[in-house]
């Protein structure tokens, strides 16, 4: 086969090269991939296929992880795939002899350009890209530059009392002054390798990272020796204050809002970082709130601009597309780091346009602003705390906010640094199910809550993980521990009832409390599967439907004795606090109290339970229906069989003994409705789509009147589920006119509007 990539020397024209150049493989592909059967599944040599090369072949086509690597020797930097140029070198300094970089000939217009082009790098570095591929890309970051250029900076005597402290004070004063957008340059360079160590650092001590999250490498670069948080917002607030002096245009419009922007940013994240080591906690988490309102306003300001076309697209070029002579190709190189890997091949990174990146950062400082900020100052019970975490985990937050989160989770042997676990969960108890105080004061009862301290914390973190991730961990050490947890509870519920002598009549509190837990993790862990797309095929989402009908039911009946227990435990208050509640009363017995919004909250949370039980209902019936029309058709397997599948899709579930692990029999059984009438089925599953609908409607009602920082139910959620109540209610008519009709209709499953309960859609 003749070579693939040109040489840097041909002479041929545009016609021969291109001719030459490109060779047509289909037919090769083809035959490679007809000698594949099931028994050899492996084009290459099984003995060299390493776990590196199926990791490669995973990564294919995927938005993020397949990013076109190259060779190390096959980049064009110049954007000409007709030259091949060597690696271009790490800069040693501004006046680089092979490449050097704009400093003098700087002007406002160029350090706008830097600037926003600044910004595109900070928000691939936090969309998952290294520092190397990022932050580092910017020629002015590296260490030597940076060292030049505060030498320089540090040297101005007109700047010496605008800088003050930051000053290097073994430096003697020059006459050579330092321009303006020098200044805004070395400014807005600072500020990213300042923000860029910072995330870097929250994310690595949290440590929750996955590789789709964040990338940890820095391939042998070194962070600038010269950082120092307070230095840097020092220098970046004096690169404002010289602005200010500048006559106002477009230009200094975006300066000023990038600068205030890395400020903000920097500030916040630095702070939230160390609340721990802060003695005024609640006033730190204010004053991030009013930073983020600070930042999240420049970057409003910043999108209006891209927006409006204020600025001609010329004096901002596309950076996929950046000419030999542009401002943007003497600073950024996204290949800088190639020498540092060797021959290994080096990832194609793809920088966000300008507008997108802003739009990027402008979600994420509102995320710290709702996710780590209102967790830390609103976060008072284990309630909202669930709820909160709910919504960051069904969101995809940003790995640098969920890292926030963890870092303040726990700390000083509290959670979030203010409450004392096991006094959360007593209170989580008691408003639960009405648990007298007499159990918690035993022994037993004080025994039992500090064991239950780890798991509850490990629930916690649950919905901080990357949302691929949470079933792995569920299986790795929820399901085993909330397990032994559900014994333990069921022998200090039976010593209470031996201490207090009252048999059956005393209800299994600690029981009936763990096990509301563990039937949750159970539909979570299924609920994952199906927004995963880890079912394949209808038959497999009807059992996945299917088990969640059973799992929902199950934490409906646990709901139940739990609102029973705390009815039965009025009996047991003593006579004392009974004379005390009457006496304060005048002897007069109160009328029930109003609900309060914790506990409005928990209605609402019964009442999607049930719903999502009706609508797992209507799923299945509505595939049993499409079955019995023979218009689906379930394939063959060669190696495994629908219920090894099964066995192993719900193996952890055996770890659990209440409630009882179901089998591929049970569901068989459970979903058989060959005694059903084709209309009999078709209308059981349409009743089940309209009665799902009313609770929507009902669940909205109340969510408007709710507080939105913790809401069971996102607006957004609740209106997907209405789409898909109305959608399968709608298809479901179709089908029952094509029922008996010439033609067999296509089906598909839809999750556009649900990421866990599809639209069944006849085409």
């Amino acid at each position: 086969m003749p070579s693939l990539v040109p040489t840097a020397t041909t002479n041929a024209s545009k016609d021969e090269f291109e001719e030459n150049d490109l060779v047509d493989i289909t037919s090769i592909v083809e035959q490679a991939a007809a000698s594949l059967t099931l028994s050899k599944p492996i084009l290459c040599d099984e003995d060299s296929f390493s776990l590196h090369d199926s990791m490669a072949a995973l990564e294919l086509m995927d938005n993020k992880m397949d990013c076109c690597q190259l060779s190390a020797s096959l980049v064009h930097p110049k954007n000409d795939p007709k030259v091949i140029v060597p690696p271009r070198q790490i800069p040693t300094g501004l006046h680089d002899q092979i490449c050097p970089l704009p400093w003098d000939e700087l002007t406002i217009d160029d350090a706008a350009n830097i600037g926003m082009e600044i910004l595109t790098r900070l928000e691939s570095l936090l969309g998952g890209a290294s520092v190397a591929e990022s932050t580092y890309t910017c020629l002015y970051a590296h260490n030597a530059v940076l060292l030049e250029m505060k030498k320089v900076i540090n040297g101005d005597e007109s700047l010496i009392e605008k800088l003050g402290s930051m000053r290097t004070s073994d430096l003697p004063p020059s006459s050579d002054l330092t321009t303006t957008p020098q200044l805004l340059v070395y400014a807005q360079v600072l500020g990213m390798v300042e923000i860029s160590d910072v995330i870097r650092s929250i994310v690595l001590h949290a440590d929750i990272y996955e590789e789709e999250d964040f990338s940890v490498s820095t391939f042998g670069l070194q962070y600038s020796s010269i950082g120092d948080g307070p230095k840097t917002i020092q220098t970046l607030q004096c690169a404002l204050q010289c602005l200010a002096e500048e006559s106002e245009n477009e230009s200094t419009c975006i300066l000023e809002n990038v600068i205030s922007f890395q400020s903000s940013f920097l500030q916040t994240c630095a702070s939230l970082a160390k609340l721990a080591a802060s003695p005024e906690q609640q006033q730190v988490v204010l004053d991030a709130k009013q930073l983020i309102v600070s930042g999240v306003s420049a970057l409003e300001r910043l999108k209006t601009i891209l927006e409006s076309n204020a600025i001609p697209r010329e004096s901002f070029p596309n950076q996929h597309a950046v000419s030999s002579s542009s401002i943007l190709s003497k600073c950024f190189d996204p290949y800088v780091y190639r020498p540092l890997v060797g021959n290994s091949p080096v990832r194609k990174v793809n920088f966000n346009e300008r507008k997108e990146s802003v739009t990027t950062l402008l979600k994420l400082f509102r995320e710290i602003d709702w996710a780590v900020c209102d967790l830390l100052l609103m976060g008072s019970t284990l309630g909202r705390i669930r709820r909160l975490l709910n919504r960051v985990s069904k969101s995809s937050v940003n790995i640098l906010s969920r890292s926030l989160i963890i870092l303040n989770l726990y700390f000083d042997d509290k959670l979030l640094g203010q409450h004392l676990l096991g006094e959360l969960i007593w209170k989580d108890m008691t408003k639960l199910m009405g648990l007298p105080k007499v159990l918690l004061e035993s022994k037993y009862g004080k025994a039992f809550l500090n064991r239950l301290a780890k798991p509850m914390y490990d629930s916690l973190k649950l919905l901080v993980l990357n949302r691929n991730r949470q079933r792995p961990y569920m299986v790795a050490i929820m399901f085993h521990d909330w397990s032994c947890l559900q014994q333990e509870a069921h022998i200090v519920d039976a010593n209470h009832r031996e201490e207090l002598n009252v048999g059956e009549l005393l209800p299994p509190y600690f029981t009936q409390y763990t096990l509301y837990f563990i039937v949750w993790l159970m539909d979570h862990h299924v609920a994952l599967g199906i927004e995963l797309n880890l079912y394949s095929g209808h038959h497999e989402l009807s059992i996945a439907f299917w088990y969640r009908d059973f799992l929902l039911a199950s934490l409906l009946n646990t709901i139940s004795l739990i609102r029973n227990a705390k009815k039965i435990s009025k009996r047991f208050l003593d006579s004392e606090s009974k004379a005390k509640h009457q006496k304060r009363n005048g002897g007069k017995k109160t009328a029930d109290s109003i609900p309060n919004e914790d506990e409005m909250q928990d209605d609402v949370d019964t009442m999607i339970i049930g719903l999502k039980r009706t609508l797992c209902r209507g799923m299945v019936r509505f595939i049993a229906a499409l079955n019995q029309a023979e218009i689906l058709s379930s394939p063959s397997f060669e190696f495994t069989s629908y219920e090894m599948r099964f066995q192993k899709q719900f193996e952890p579930f055996l770890a659990i003994t209440q409630p009882p692990p179901l089998t591929y029999d049970d569901f068989h059984n459970g979903s058989d409705f060959s005694n059903v009438s084709q209309s009999d089925l078709l209308l059981s599953a349409s009743d089940c789509f309209k009665k799902c609908k009313g609770v929507v409607d009902n669940i909205s009602n109340h969510l408007s009147s709710m507080d939105k920082t913790f809401p069971p139910l996102t607006e957004e959620e609740s209106l997907g589920l209405a789409k898909v109540c109305v959608g399968n209610s709608v298809f479901l008519m179709k089908l029952a006119q094509q029922v008996g009709g010439n033609g067999k209709p296509k089906v598909e499953f839809n999750f556009e509007n649900s990421r866990q309960f599809c639209t069944i859609k006849i085409i």
